[in-house]
């Protein structure tokens, strides 16, 4: 009688995770001291970069997405052409760099500051609305910018300025930002205004 063969026992192989390397070596910069601020997951900052030879230098409002413990940040930053993550980003005032809003005030030392956004969210499909801007420091230099764009920008008040959405622009949902400033000076820190889909009908 012949014993039986067992079968060999054949081991499952794991294939190593890939792992993304980044390379984030320390670069220049000019940092620039908040002790009141640090940079914390969701802060709203400002990203100074080049968009064109004509335009050399803008700065547009970004939200810290990750913080390294050197210090070095990703930004999410909103532009012209749409939001994109930026990493690698160290404190400061030079091209490439971020640094904390800092808006001219009004006359009399007012601050100038975005407090509210009525409305704040619209359904697409909806008609064309006046955006009415609420705050502080308005002047008749103030201008809105709507999703990275000046806006023709009307003063209300101190407290309040306003501008025109043309709903035939936007075609699907999204949040943008809102800001204000006063002449050249720096943006507010943004609000969002949100565009959200229309409800299915049943």
């Amino acid at each position: 009688m012949t014993a039986p063969v067992s079968e060999p026992v054949v081991e499952p192989v794991t294939e190593p995770v890939p792992t993304a390397v980044v390379d984030l070596a320390p670069r220049p910069h000019r940092a620039r001291t908040a002790p009141e601020q640090s940079p914390n997951l969701g802060r709203i900052v400002l990203y100074h970069q080049i968009e064109s030879p004509q335009n050399p230098a803008i700065v547009t409002p970004a939200v810290i997405q990750a913080v390294r413990e050197d210090g070095a940040v990703r930004l999410f930053v909103f532009g012209h052409g749409g939001a994109e993550l930026v990493d690698d980003v160290r404190e400061g005032e030079a091209v490439g760099q971020w640094s904390w809003p800092t808006p001219v005030n009004a006359p009399g030392g007012t601050p100038l500051a975005v407090t509210a956004l009525v409305p704040d969210t619209i359904v697409l499909g909806s008609p064309s609305l006046t955006l009415h801007v609420q705050g502080t420091g308005f002047t008749a230099a103030s201008v809105i910018t709507f999703a990275g764009h000046d806006e023709p920008t009307t003063l209300v008040s101190p407290t309040e300025v306003t501008t025109g959405i043309d709903m035939n622009v936007w075609l699907g949902p999204d949040a943008v930002p809102v800001t204000v400033r006063n002449g050249d000076g720096a943006p507010t820190a943004p609000l969002l205004f949100t565009f959200t889909a229309a409800a299915k009908r049943k």
